[in-house]
């Protein structure tokens, strides 16, 4: 909570357990997006959708996240570190070379996980 909302907001929110709404959570960067209930399933499946469609999970979505997991584990140096060793782990894969051609020619990717 207070990597994403600041010492001081979440000392009170924790220690105060003070309520919040979803307004707030999303102005503090809690949420990513607010939606009526019948517009969440759509919103969530297109979300779904778009970051399947950016590469393989195997491949360019798992390093990214796992930079992102591990990063904020680590002092900024080391997590600097760590994300050029997870992007250099790519640089020679066959969907790096594709997605880089792709985005030049203006063309959708077409990604093999490789």
């Amino acid at each position: 909570m207070p990597r994403i909302v600041g010492e001081r907001r979440a000392n009170k929110i924790i220690m105060a357990g003070d309520a919040f709404s979803a307004a707030e959570a999303l102005e503090w960067g809690i949420f990513n997006r607010v939606c009526k209930a019948d517009e969440l399933m759509p919103a969530v499946i297109a979300t779904a959708e778009t970051i399947a469609g950016n590469a393989p999970l195997p491949l360019a979505v798992r390093q990214a996240k796992k930079a992102i997991h591990e990063g904020l584990q680590m002092d900024l140096r080391s997590a600097l570190r760590f994300e050029v060793e997870a992007n250099n782990r790519l640089t020679g894969t066959e969907d790096r070379v594709e997605g880089t051609n792709a985005w030049n020619e203006k063309l959708k990717p077409i990604f093999k996980g490789r």
